[in-house]
C-alpha cells in the first residue's frame, strides 16, 4: 500500500509541474501576444502616419497644379477676349462690301468649331489692312508645334537584338533579289545543248 501512495504522489506532483508549465508557457505566450500586438501597434501607426503625409504632400501637389492650371486658363481667356474685342472693333469700324459676305469672328474664337480656311483668313486680312499669311508659314508652324509636342513624350527604348534580326533579314533579302537577278540573266543565255535550229529533223 506505501509504494502505491508513493505513485499517487508523484503523479499528483507531476501533475502539478504540468500545469505550472502550462501557465508559464501560457503567460509566456501571452506576453509575447501583448509585446506582438504593441509592435502592430506601432508599426500601423508609422504607416498610417507615413501614409497621411504622403497623401497630404499629393494633395498638396494637385492643388497647385489646379491652380497653375486655372491661372493659365484664365490668362488665356483674358487673351482670347482682348483678341476678340480687338478684331471686333477693327471689323465694326471696316466697311463691309455687299458682294462677299463675312463670316463672324466671334462665333470662330468662341466655340472654336468652325475654322476658316488660310484664304478667307487672308480675304479678312486684306479687308482690315493687314499682311496675308503665307501657306508655307502656316506648314512649317504646324509641323514645329508637332516637335515641340514629341519632345515631351516618352519615347520607347530601342530594342538591340530586334534590330539586328531585322538587319540580318534586310541583308538575306538583298542576297536572294540578287540571286534571282542571276538566274534571270542566266535563264536567257542558251545552254549547249539547246538550239534553235532543229538539225536531227
Amino acid at each position: 500500500m506505501g509504494s502505491s501512495k508513493k505513485h499517487k504522489e508523484k503523479d499528483k506532483d507531476r501533475e502539478k509541474d504540468k500545469e505550472l508549465e502550462r501557465e508559464s508557457r501560457k503567460r509566456k505566450k501571452d506576453k509575447d501576444r501583448s509585446r506582438s500586438r504593441s509592435r502592430e501597434r506601432k508599426r500601423e501607426k508609422k504607416e498610417k502616419s507615413r501614409s497621411r503625409s504622403r497623401s497630404r504632400s499629393k494633395e498638396r501637389k494637385r492643388d497647385k497644379e489646379r491652380h497653375r492650371e486655372r491661372k493659365r486658363d484664365r490668362d488665356g481667356k483674358e487673351r482670347k477676349k482682348k483678341h476678340r474685342e480687338s478684331e471686333e472693333v477693327r471689323v465694326k469700324t471696316e466697311p463691309q462690301d455687299d458682294d462677299e459676305p463675312v463670316p463672324s469672328t466671334s462665333g470662330a474664337g468662341a466655340g472654336g468649331d468652325s475654322a476658316l480656311s488660310i484664304e478667307e483668313t487672308n480675304k479678312l486680312r486684306a479687308k482690315l489692312g493687314l499682311k496675308p499669311l503665307d501657306v508655307a508659314d502656316a506648314v512649317v508652324s504646324a509641323e514645329e508645334e508637332k516637335t515641340e509636342n514629341k519632345e515631351d513624350v516618352h519615347a520607347p527604348a530601342i530594342n538591340l537584338g530586334e534590330k539586328k534580326k531585322a538587319e540580318e533579314l534586310r541583308e538575306k533579302m538583298k542576297a536572294m533579289r540578287e540571286k534571282r537577278e542571276m538566274n534571270k540573266k542566266l535563264g536567257k543565255v542558251k545552254a549547249l545543248g539547246d538550239d534553235d535550229e532543229l538539225d536531227d529533223v
